[in-house]
């Protein structure tokens, strides 16, 4: 089995925004690794989050999207977008819905669109068993997976 180096997953960009002025940064702080110094972002309104994911088949034979990578670092296949439905408000105590708020239109759902409009869903037959993802995968993306481990594994026909 390849191990795959924590430096690209701690790497990975977490979060992005169109906004950086409702980003209030906080005291910084050096890394005891590389001995940089750091600040930790903290915005007022959420961000658009990345996460990896992996695949995994259950034990029907199932596959599973929404499986945590780190139990199976060679099943991570890529990326998804992520960003809360509602947030809860302390100076307003209330809460808020998110698509109320600017990076939810101005920056999350401008990138959902341009990936729908730049890919399509990602089928998987395993075996006799034909899945039907919500994954979305460009042309390039998917000859990039074919060589991965669960696609090989698994025997996988993908398109």
């Amino acid at each position: 089995m390849k191990k795959i180096e924590h430096i690209v997953i701690d790497n990975l960009l977490t979060g992005f925004s169109n906004n950086l002025s409702k980003c209030a940064y906080k005291v910084p702080f050096q890394d005891s690794n590389d001995g940089l110094w750091y600040k930790t972002e903290d915005f007022i309104e959420p961000c658009v989050g990345f996460n990896l994911f992996a695949f995994y088949l259950d034990e029907e034979h199932k596959l599973q999207t929404k499986f945590s990578y780190i139990n199976f670092p060679e099943n991570i296949m890529g990326v998804q977008l992520e960003y809360p439905k509602k947030i809860y408000s302390i100076e307003e105590n209330r809460e808020i819905l998110c698509n109320e708020l600017e990076n939810y239109n101005d920056v999350y759902q401008v990138v959902v669109e341009r990936i729908k409009q730049l890919c399509r869903n990602l089928t998987i037959t395993i075996g006799e068993n034909v899945h039907r993802t919500k994954v979305k995968i460009s042309s390039t993306a998917l000859k990039d997976i074919e060589g991965s481990h669960f696609i090989k594994v698994n025997n996988c026909i993908i398109k």
